[in-house]
């Protein structure tokens, strides 16, 4: 996997830990956890999917990091929140990581 994708992935995570709207924007572009190329970043983003589905608050940072257990640590989900200034650039993120997506099942 290719740093930039990796930057996307983590982009897109950390605008989900900052805003439930981002995971607004990532549902309505049909986005779904098997996006995420990086095993860390797929783990993270289903369970904030997950809790997002069940109507809790997924955006919450200590329940995130309860819900996906040890294998994932704190310093780790800060660095995703710290890759993004702001959340209002969740849908140009959810675009990007769409774009290799699409490019994954294309290559199949």
């Amino acid at each position: 996997m290719n740093e930039e994708r990796t930057s996307v992935e983590k982009a897109v995570v950390g605008c989900m830990l900052i805003d439930s709207r981002s995971i607004d924007e990532f549902t309505a572009q049909g986005g779904d956890p098997s996006w995420f190329a990086d095993p860390t970043c797929r783990t993270v983003a289903g369970a904030i999917c997950q809790r997002y589905a069940d109507g809790r608050v997924a955006s919450d940072l200590i329940a995130v990091r309860q819900a996906v257990g040890s294998g994932v640590s704190a310093m780790w989900l800060d660095e995703c929140i710290d890759d993004v200034p702001t959340a209002s650039q969740a849908a140009y993120y959810v675009g990007l990581l769409k774009g290799y997506a699409v490019k994954d099942a294309l290559e199949g």
